[in-house]
């Protein structure tokens, strides 16, 4: 449900989507299990426990974001693609802004049963 309205909101707003799964398992194998539990991701990361590539990147380097499971994080971001094909393609990734985050179960079941999706102050929601 979660990330159906996502999705909507960013086909209204010209944006592409993409859910992320990260799973903190040492195993490899477990996170993927963990993860199915939640329905389809575009990509996941697991593997490596709190060192997770993932994790250290969009995770960890937010201050506001707590070292817990689980959490929803919704970042926008600016996603460049080659322009020339001609040469080796070059993509990159800036502006990386984090716009809304639930942590534990309870917040997340929240986040996801309001009507305001993303804060209001972003425009987004309703």
């Amino acid at each position: 449900m979660l990330k159906r309205r996502l999705a909507g909101y960013a086909e209204e707003h010209s944006m592409g989507f993409k859910a992320i799964g990260v799973a903190f398992d040492w195993d490899p194998a477990g996170g993927v299990e963990h993860l199915r539990k939640f329905g389809q991701f575009d990509e996941i990361a697991t593997g490596s426990h709190w060192g997770n590539t993932l994790a250290v990147t969009y995770l960890w380097p937010e201050d506001s974001v707590p070292a817990m499971t689980p959490q929803v994080l919704v970042y926008e971001r600016l996603f460049t693609t080659p322009s020339d094909s001609t040469i080796r393609p070059s993509f990159s990734e800036s502006d990386l802004e984090l716009l809304a985050r639930a942590s534990g179960l309870t917040s997340i079941l929240e986040f996801a049963q309001s009507k305001a999706v993303l804060p209001d102050s972003m425009g987004i929601g309703n």
